[in-house]
């Protein structure tokens, strides 16, 4: 009867838990990111916020769990959107470091276009939402299937880490 006093009923204490999971979820990236200045290899830096992820998933997977409960998410509010916006934060920064390395090297028609389109805002941060929504869905699609016990199914070798890694290494190649 406690909790009741400071919340309106079931629901809305269990939103403000799950609104507390996701600052648990922002925090954790945060930290696997350290001071920017520190990573000297952006797709490092970028890898290590899905490996966060997946750590997240397991030493909290109830709280996880009910993250993602509730589908789609009823609201979403800075809080719950706030670890995504790290990780498209780390792959504009890895988009744009990779641009300003290999701008003497390549000389391709992609690249070019890679390149003249470097001053553009809206293109970077497009192509920066878009890498991040296709990492967040690797990193949220292990993590639900290892935690349903259900990643290694037919691949007894299944690793989550190891398959995030190489995945999000062959993604991101497609963006330099």
């Amino acid at each position: 009867a406690a909790p009741y006093r400071h919340f309106r009923d079931k629901q809305d204490l269990l939103e403000h838990v799950k609104e507390l999971a996701f600052l648990g979820l922002y925090e954790a990236l945060v930290d696997a990111r350290g001071p920017t200045s520190a990573h000297e290899d952006n797709q490092r830096a970028v890898i290590s916020l899905g490996l966060a992820y997946l750590r997240f998933a397991r030493e909290k997977h109830r709280f996880f769990s009910l993250m993602w409960e509730q589908l789609p998410l009823p609201d979403i509010t800075t809080t719950k959107a706030a670890a995504f916006y790290v990780l498209v934060d780390a792959i504009a920064e890895f988009i744009a470091g990779t641009a300003k390395e290999t701008h003497i090297e390549k000389k391709s028609l992609i690249y070019q276009r890679t390149v003249s389109d470097a001053g553009d805002p809206d293109i970077e941060e497009t192509r920066a939402l878009q890498a991040a929504t296709q990492l967040w869905a690797l990193a949220h699609g292990l993590a639900t299937l290892e935690q349903n016990e259900l990643l290694n199914r037919f691949d007894r070798s299944a690793n989550a880490e190891h398959l995030l890694v190489t995945s999000a290494e062959a993604l991101l190649a497609a963006y330099i």
